[in-house]
């Protein structure tokens, strides 16, 4: 598969996913400016139709494991990546007296001054982007970030669809099933996810009906540790 973009996510993506040589990720071929040629994962798999027919579980399951090879220690240096003080500077800067982007401006500010376990961010884990290669899972399309292993989790439960993001059930189910298998604090898990659908708010590009609500999520997420 080639790419061509020079969009910044892009080139960032490029670099991290030649520095994962294909550990839980695409392998790269060839890597220039604005230009990615990687292997193309052709397997029948599919995590989105997985988490439709009712085996979302296994689908967070697979997620979670993924995640674990990208985030795992590495000897080579780090290629440029965005920290995620940046990726949140535009709710951080917001004056918008949401009461949503409220609350998420003060878990942002929190969370990014009190980060913890440091390691090279896909940024946008979720089921359209892993992807079945015939004999196991690889990532696709990082955003190429660096921060808190925790944040790395947040997507995950804006998909595959609004109608099971939004589904309260799920939703509680996935936290314990993330905390427990990737050994995270579901409390920190769940003030990243308000922060996040503050700052997606503020972004306000997110087609409408595709990915849950952030609005939704974020009340569950706040509920989730009253």
């Amino acid at each position: 598969m080639l790419k061509l973009t020079p969009e910044p996510d892009e080139v960032r993506g490029a670099g991290i996913l030649a520095w994962w040589q294909g550990n839980g990720a695409v392998r790269v071929l060839e890597c220039e400016a604005g230009a990615l040629l990687m292997e193309r994962p052709s397997g029948a798999r599919s995590l989105v139709q997985m988490s439709l027919d009712g085996h979302d579980v296994d689908a967070t399951g697979i997620l979670c494991s993924v995640a674990a090879k990208l985030h795992g220690a590495r000897s080579e240096p780090l290629p440029p990546l965005e920290p995620l003080g940046k990726l949140f500077a535009p709710l951080l800067e917001s004056e918008w007296r949401d009461e949503l982007v409220q609350a998420g401006r003060s878990f942002a500010t929190d969370l990014l001054a009190t980060q913890r376990e440091f390691v090279p961010l896909h940024g946008d884990i979720q089921h359209h982007n892993v992807l079945d290669n015939g004999s196991g899972w690889l990532a696709i399309d990082p955003k190429g970030q660096f921060g808190e292993r925790t944040y790395d989790f947040v997507n995950l439960f804006r998909n595959p669809l609004g109608s099971i993001g939004n589904n309260p059930l799920v939703f509680s189910r996935r936290m314990t099933q993330i905390a427990q298998c990737a050994v995270l604090d579901a409390n920190r898990l769940s003030h990243w996810i308000v922060a996040f659908c503050a700052l997606c708010l503020v972004w306000d590009y997110y087609p409408e009906g595709s990915l849950a609500s952030d609005r939704e999520l974020a009340r569950m997420a706040l509920e989730q540790f009253e």
